[in-house]
C-alpha cells in the first residue's frame, strides 16, 4: 500500500522587441559619375524556443506546460498570457498586451536627392519564431490488488507576430524632389512567420496480478 504523486511544471516565456530604420531626412543628398543611393533596411529578430518536459511515476502523475513565445508584443505576466491563450484575440489582446510592432522603415523625408545612378529604397521583415513543445507524463502501477495510476498531461502554448514594413518618400513641409539618372526602386516586403510543434503524450498502464 502507499500513495504516490508526482507534478512536473513548468512555465516559460520569451519576449523579442526590436526594430530597424534606414532613413534619410531633413537633408540634400547628391552622387557623382554613376553614383547609386541606396537606403536599406533588414530586420532578422528571432526565437528558437524549445521546452521538453517528462514526468514518470508510480501512481498519479501530472505534467502541465505553459510556453509564450511573441515577437512585437510588450511582456506581460503568465497569466494574462494564459488567459489571452485560451480566449484568443481580440477578446483580450488590447486589454492584456501593449503590441509594438517589430518594424522596419527606410524611407527619405523632407530631402532634396539627385542620384546619378540608381535610387533605391528597401525594407525587409524576417521576425519569426522557431517553437517546440513536447510534454510527456508516464504512470506506471502495479500490486497484488487495489492498484491505480492516473496520468495527466497538458499543454498551454502561445506563439505571436506583429510585425511591418514600409518604404516611402515623404514631404511634411515644403515639397522637395527626388530623381535618379538611372532606375528608381522602392519596396517593401513582410516575411514574418510562426513555426510551431506542439505534442502532448499521456500514458497509464496499472497492473494487478493477484499474487500470481
Amino acid at each position: 500500500s502507499g500513495t504516490v504523486l508526482a507534478v512536473n511544471g513548468q512555465i516559460v516565456t520569451n519576449v523579442v522587441l526590436s526594430a530597424a530604420n534606414a532613413y534619410i531626412e531633413d537633408s540634400t543628398v547628391t552622387t557623382l559619375d554613376g553614383g547609386d543611393v541606396i537606403v536599406e533596411a533588414l530586420n532578422t529578430s528571432g526565437l528558437d524556443a524549445t521546452i521538453l518536459a517528462a514526468t514518470s511515476t508510480g501512481d498519479t502523475g501530472v505534467g502541465i506546460t505553459l510556453a509564450f513565445n511573441t515577437i512585437g508584443w510588450e511582456s506581460q505576466n503568465f497569466l494574462f498570457n494564459t488567459v489571452d491563450a485560451l480566449l484568443g484575440d481580440p477578446l483580450v489582446a488590447d486589454a492584456f498586451g501593449n503590441e509594438q510592432p517589430a518594424q522596419v522603415q527606410a524611407y527619405i523625408r523632407d530631402s532634396n536627392v539627385d542620384a546619378a545612378g540608381d535610387l533605391t529604397l528597401t525594407a525587409i521583415n524576417q521576425a519569426h519564431i522557431n517553437a517546440t513543445v513536447s510534454n510527456a507524463a508516464e504512470s506506471a502501477a502495479s500490486a497484488l490488488f487495489g492498484a491505480s495510476g492516473k496520468s495527466v498531461g497538458g499543454i498551454i502554448s502561445s506563439n505571436k507576430v506583429s510585425s511591418a514594413a514600409r518604404a516611402f518618400i515623404e514631404y511634411t513641409g515644403t515639397p522637395g524632389t527626388v530623381s535618379a539618372d538611372g532606375s528608381m526602386a522602392i519596396l517593401a516586403e513582410d516575411r514574418a512567420g510562426i513555426f510551431a510543434s506542439s505534442k502532448v503524450v499521456s500514458s497509464s498502464i496499472t497492473t494487478n496480478n493477484g499474487g500470481a
